[in-house]
């Protein structure tokens, strides 16, 4: 992962990609979880504020002796 070079037109192709990912997980899975895949408007709203974390802060987080794939943050 690179960071956004920023702009209306890198914002449109991240949110074209977002979408693009929520269809291919539709058509494989069925409807997205929204804890894990919130909609495109809400994946994109500029006020989310979305963290990283590293793979040995997700190994802490998802607790010790549980098998988490994810930690969501809101």
């Amino acid at each position: 992962h690179e960071p956004t070079p920023g702009g209306l037109a890198a914002s449109r192709r991240y949110a074209r990609q977002y979408e693009d990912a929520l269809q291919l997980y539709f058509a494989a899975f069925g409807p997205p979880p929204v804890e894990v895949w919130p909609a495109v408007a809400v994946r994109m709203d500029a006020t989310n504020q979305y963290v990283g974390i590293t793979h040995g802060r997700l190994k802490e987080l998802s607790g010790k002796g549980r098998d988490s794939s994810y930690v969501g943050c809101g």
